[in-house]
Parts: C-alpha cells; sequence; structure tokens
C-alpha cells in the first residue's frame, strides 16, 4: 500500500517556513521524495515550485478554493490523477512528521482525528445543518481536548485526513459544494468561519456515509493542547500540529509534556538553521521602518511649520537632531527589511546559517535605538525633564550595536 502525503503552499512567509519544517520532518522520517507532493498556488509565483525542487519533491499547481484561504486545501482531491498510490493523507502545513503514517492508512476506510475544541460549538453546527437540509441531528462526541463539550463525531480536525483514492472524487465534489454554500453564506459560522473547511467536510462525510475511522490523536498532535490531553491516553506523537507554535528560530516549542518533547526535540534536531525562518521572524521589519519613516515625516513638518519661530534655536537643533537621525536609521531599518526578503534558501554554510541567525537581533536593535535616541531627543524639545536626556546615550550605543552586528553577520553570510 501506497500512501502519497500532499500540503499546500501558500504566498504568505509563514507557509514558506511551515513548508520547510514539514520537508525537513517528512524526509527525515523515511518518507521517499517520491511519496511527497507540494500543492502551489498560483499566487506563491516561484517560491513554491522552488522549494519543491530544492527538496526534489513534486509540485503541482494548485486551484485556489471557495474562500481563498482554508478551503484551498479540498481541491488537493482533484490534482492528483496521474499519481501511483492508495491512500491521500492530505496535510495542513503546520505539521512535523517523526514517522510515516502508513500503519495507520487503510484502503477502506477514511481516517481523521476528531476536533481538539467546540470550534464551532453545536449550536452553530445545528443552525447550518438545519439550512443545508440535513433532516437529523448526526452522532455526537466530546472535542479531544473538551469533555464536558459536545460536537458532531464527524467535526474532524483538517490538519490530517487519510482519504482511500476510491473515495477521493466523490468527497473531493461534496466537500468543495459544501464549502462553496457555506462560503457564501458564511455569516452562519459566526466568528468560526476559519473553520469552514472542517464544517464542510463534517456534512460531505454526513451526505455521503462513507466508512470511516477515528485517528489516534498521536498521529495528529496539537502540541499547544498538550497539557490538556490526560497523560496515559496516548502513545509517542508521530505527527505534530503545532499551530504556530514557533521560537524565534523557527523551531517547535517545547510543550512542558515529556512524551510530546521527546517527539518536539526529535523534529528539532532535523531542522538546523534554515536561513528562511528568520524572514519570518523578520516581518516585522519592513513595516515598522514605514511607520518610523512616517512619523519622521510628520514631525519633520511639524518643525519646519509649526515650532520654527516659536521655539529658542537650541531647542529646534534638539528636534531637528531626532528628526534627521529617526530618518537615516529608518531607511537603514528598511534596508534590512528588504535584505531579509532576499536571503539565501538552504545553500549557506553552518557558519552562513549562524550569521543569518545573528541578523535577526540587528534590526531589533536598530529599532530600540530609534525609540530611545529619537524618543528622548523629541521628548527634550518638548520640555521633559532632564533626566530624560540619560536615555540619548543609551540608544546612541544601541544604534551602533545593531549596526555592528549587522556588519558583523553580513560578512559571514
Amino acid at each position: 500500500m501506497r500512501v502519497l502525503y500532499s500540503f499546500v503552499v501558500d504566498a504568505q512567509p509563514r507557509f514558506v517556513l511551515e513548508s520547510q519544517i514539514f520537508l525537513r520532518t517528512i524526509l527525515a522520517a523515511g518518507v521517499p521524495p517520491r511519496d511527497i507532493v507540494a500543492q502551489v498556488t498560483a499566487r506563491s509565483g516561484d517560491v513554491g515550485k522552488s522549494l519543491a525542487t530544492r527538496f526534489g519533491v513534486r509540485a503541482l499547481e494548485l486551484p485556489l478554493g471557495p474562500d481563498g484561504a482554508y478551503c484551498n486545501k479540498i481541491n488537493q482531491l482533484f490534482t492528483l490523477g496521474d499519481a501511483d498510490f492508495d491512500v491521500l493523507m492530505a496535510c495542513d502545513t503546520d505539521l512535523a512528521i517523526i514517522r510515516p503514517v502508513d500503519p495507520v492508512a487503510t484502503v477502506d476506510r477514511v481516517r481523521a482525528k476528531r476536533v481538539d475544541q467546540e470550534n464551532p460549538p453545536l449550536a452553530v453546527l445545528e443552525q447550518i445543518r438545519e439550512f443545508l437540509g440535513f433532516a437529523r441531528q448526526p452522532a455526537l462526541a466530546a472535542p479531544g481536548c473538551s469533555p464536558q463539550a459536545v460536537t458532531y463525531a464527524l467535526n474532524c480536525n483538517g490538519g490530517v485526513l487519510l482519504i482511500p483514492r476510491q473515495f477521493m472524487r466523490p468527497l473531493g465534489e461534496a466537500w468543495l459544494g459544501y464549502a462553496t454554500r457555506l462560503a457564501e453564506h458564511r455569516q452562519l459560522l459566526q466568528k468560526w468561519v476559519n473553520h469552514i473547511d472542517q464544517v464542510s467536510w463534517a456534512f460531505a462525510m454526513l451526505q455521503l456515509q462513507l466508512p470511516f475511522e477515528e485517528l489516534p490523536v498521536e498521529y495528529n498532535f496539537p502540541t499547544n493542547l498538550a497539557r490538556r490531553i490526560p497523560p496515559g491516553t496516548y502513545a509517542q506523537p508521530v505527527v505534530l500540529h503545532y499551530h504556530r507554535a514557533l521560537d524565534k528560530r523557527g523551531r517547535l516549542r517545547l510543550s512542558g509534556v515529556r512524551l510530546v518533547d521527546r517527539s518536539i526535540r526529535e523534529a528539532n534536531s532535523h531542522l538546523g538553521g534554515a536561513p528562511a525562518m528568520s524572514s519570518f521572524h523578520g516581518r516585522w521589519v519592513l513595516p515598522a521602518a514605514a511607520v518610523l519613516l512616517a512619523l519622521a515625516t510628520v514631525a519633520g513638518a511639524l518643525g519646519a511649520h509649526a515650532f520654527a519661530g516659536h521655539w529658542s534655536a537650541s531647542r529646534l537643533n534638539i528636534y531637528d537632531t531626532a528628526v534627521r537621525y529617526q530618518f537615516y536609521q529608518s531607511l537603514g531599518l528598511l534596508v534590512m527589511g528588504v535584505l531579509f526578503r532576499g536571503l539565501p534558501p538552504d545553500n549557506l554554510t553552518s557558519a552562513g546559517r549562524i550569521a543569518v541567525q545573528g541578523l535577526v537581533s540587528a534590526p531589533g536593535a536598530l529599532f530600540a535605538g530609534i525609540i530611545a535616541f529619537c524618543g528622548s531627543l523629541y521628548a527634550l524639545s518638548l520640555g521633559s525633564p532632564p533626566w530624560v536626556g540619560i536615555l540619548t546615550p543609551f540608544g546612541g550605543a544601541l544604534l551602533i550595536v545593531g549596526w555592528l552586528v549587522f556588519a558583523c553577520c553580513i560578512w559571514r553570510v
């Protein structure tokens, strides 16, 4: 029996990071590249295709789903017509795979794990059921991490779906049909619209009455909820669903549960220091630089038109110094932000990777220096107590440190 592992690469920087985590861990788990497919949306451009090429896996173009976001995964069921496999594992991108899932894949039953929490609440599901024309309430069960709550037994988390090939076409058509209807009437989902894909899945399964068996929690384990799952009820996790629970280095955060952390450490051991992770965590730099430049423009206009002629020359000089330094340093921050977008992917030496990780601290020091140095000068010019001036040399030192770190690290990349 052959399992094909399929995941989606979209345009946001976090999907590039998550795709690297997915590919590094699944390949380290022993899954051959020929059994992995990257489903690349058009808006990701060449990023997704080049990522697939770098890791030696197949890339397919994926049409967007009805909502252009959460339902994109549905179209995975329609793009694999020429592939040779028995069971599709349709994956969310934010997974780290420790072992192949072949032991729990079957050719005669769909397998998935029930949702962890009551999302959406039963009352919302019932309103949707009536709207879609289902006469009877389906079987109910408790969500995995909320034993006191109730949801549909087929309300499943979409992170891992094991679908036999024979069921892909009918399930895909029904799933897409319900997703399209709910996308047109998204008010039915209220604030739980981000669960449109799993709700559509539940009603597609209810309509088709396909044979179903629940997946053990260790094959779609929510690391962010590890403490809420009773110990002793699961084995060591095989598939980690980390839900953006990453540290600044782009590694999975520990959960505080020993058995789970054993798998997390194993996953992290395969991640190394991929430079693209730095770009993900540095995505704040460009917006911050733009805001600082806008504020500097406003401050300069105020100095030229509102304060000139009313303030003393020394007071205006302090204010103008703050404006000039904010402009210069913010432009530098802008350059750093552009650099983060263009970091080389994976073809660096180990020293180069360490240097790229060091670059993460440079814009942080620069940003803090701008706030302390320029902010204290603004405050002094506006009549603050003299002790505020203590921050000025401290901010200047941060600016110097930021540029030195930048110079040192960029030399080694």
